[in-house]
């Protein structure tokens, strides 16, 4: 990533609090060699739009990095759709790279990317290395990136309601 101002940061940070999301993405399947058959994938989504011009703008300040998504939206599943939604996405390596750039001016979603990031630091070391060793303590570290998964979760779950410390 080269050098990235701190308003298109702090831009970016505006956007992923408000119409983004920062998720562990659960995949369950036949068990493994490695004795699960649970896979969790980081997902950030930048932003959420129909206006297409958004994703130009993403991609402008972003180097051409990340991807862009259309999706149908609105109106009955019989009818064709009237409108389409754009999701502008980061891949893992790119989430390594612009998410902790990112995060000191995250708002609504910064627990999340903290949560997402241990899950990923996690995910690095339950990795088999070249030789293919398992890390001794896999077993807590698995338990803990299933804690991540149920915590981001909750934290993404909408209508929580959140205390007014002013009364």
């Amino acid at each position: 990533m080269a050098f990235v101002q701190e308003t298109t940061l702090s831009w970016l940070a505006a956007l992923i609090d408000g119409e983004g999301s920062v998720m562990l993405n659960k995949r369950t399947g036949k068990a493994t060699s490695s004795g699960r058959g649970v896979h969790y994938r980081p997902v950030v989504v930048i932003a959420a739009n129909t206006d297409y011009r958004l994703m130009e703008a993403i991609t402008s300040h972003m180097g051409g990095e990340g991807q862009i998504y259309r999706h149908r939206v609105g109106g009955d599943p019989r009818t064709p759709r009237k409108r389409s939604q754009w999701t502008y996405r980061l891949n893992v390596e790119q989430i390594e790279r612009w998410l902790p750039a990112i995060r000191p001016w995250l708002v609504l979603k910064g627990e999340q990317s903290d949560l997402l990031l241990e899950a990923m630091d996690i995910k690095r070391q339950i990795t088999p290395g070249q030789l293919g060793f398992l890390p001794a303590n896999r077993g807590p570290l698995l338990e803990r990136l299933d804690s991540v998964y149920a915590e981001i979760r909750i934290l993404n779950t909408r209508g929580r309601t959140v205390e007014n410390e002013s009364g």
